[in-house]
């Protein structure tokens, strides 16, 4: 029989093998990723066996005074499937879960889904489940611009754009120089949003000496200084722009047009999709046309990722 069971430290192991061997895992689920900031988001997830065998594991936290969420902490959530596991288990899973939900007076759930495009395998029985047994709502949508690399895509233009940079003698280079950059990234943050980076730079720093083969820095430099850079999550088929910034020196010489280029040209080889990420606010319901337009200038197309929110069935919300 399938069971759901309560995370502990001891199941680290059993969690980081499903991980690996899933067909919608990858890096962000490894405990050691979901743990760095386990004081904001006190670890409330689940590991479903079968047979003794892990099937199935659910990152989440408490939420609220009496919410559930999976997982705000992470760029995407939802259950993360073995190959074997079938939709009637899944069902069995959500059934689990609720009733542990209810034990503890938890009475909402909001569900981050993960995207199509970094699945390695098909997995979005999660989304029919939603749907048509939970009536979930969805809570946000936002706009990811994609771009394939499978197809024949016509850059001149962009090429053209970046030969400033070029004709001024820069480089581009992987780097280390975490604080540097974030010192650019976090200025044109303040300056164009009024926000700060999800990550400090000593996090990133640590998430990427943890996961040194997925989680990279790269920088246009002049003369030594950095004049762009952009962060790149690397899961698996799928290379995405986590963090990309420049300096007021590098927007003269288009240098991040440059390291885009170079960054797509790299990826072509292993990957199938290159994630500019999104240009969304507020949950999507604010667009920034001006950054949407110059990512669709690389050839890149809208797809979404999405959060649900639903009430966990069998709770008297009217009490």
């Amino acid at each position: 029989m399938i069971e759901l069971i309560p995370y502990q430290e001891s199941l680290r192991q059993e969690w980081d093998e499903l991980v690996e061997r899933s067909r919608n895992g990858f890096f962000q689920f490894r405990r050691a990723f979901m743990e760095y900031h386990s004081d904001r988001f006190p670890d409330r997830s689940y590991l479903a066996c079968d047979k003794g065998r892990c099937v199935a594991v659910l990152p989440g936290h408490l939420n609220g005074a009496d919410g559930w969420a999976t997982h705000l902490g992470l760029s995407h959530g939802g259950f993360v499937l073995a190959p074997e596991t079938r939709l009637t288990q899944l069902e069995e899973l959500f059934g689990q879960l609720h009733a542990s939900l209810r034990e503890q007076g938890i009475r909402t759930v909001r569900y981050k889904a993960m995207p199509w495009w970094l699945q390695r395998e098909p997995a979005q029985d999660d989304l029919y489940l939603l749907q048509s047994r939970f009536q979930a709502r969805r809570q946000a949508v936002w706009l990811n611009t994609l771009i394939s690399l499978d197809a024949d895509l016509s850059l001149s233009k962009r090429r053209r754009d970046a030969h400033k940079a070029q004709a001024e003698g820069v480089e581009i280079a992987a780097s280390q120089d975490w604080e540097g950059f974030w010192a650019i990234l976090a200025q044109r943050l303040s300056e164009r949003h009024a926000v700060k980076p999800v990550h400090s730079s000593d996090e990133i720093g640590l998430l990427a000496s943890r996961f040194p083969e997925h989680i990279k820095l790269w920088c246009v430099l002049e003369h030594g200084s950095i004049r762009a850079g952009m962060v790149g999550f690397l899961y698996g088929g799928t290379f995405h722009v986590q963090y990309s910034a420049t300096d007021a020196r590098g927007r003269e010489l288009r240098a991040l047009d440059l390291l885009a280029l170079h960054l797509i040209d790299r990826a072509r080889p292993g990957h199938r999709w290159f994630s500019f990420g999104t240009s969304c606010e507020d949950g999507g319901a604010v667009l920034n046309e001006g950054l949407l337009a110059w990512k669709e200038g690389f050839a890149g197309h809208g797809a979404v990722y999405e959060e649900f929110a639903y009430d966990v069935p069998g709770v008297d919300h009217h009490a």
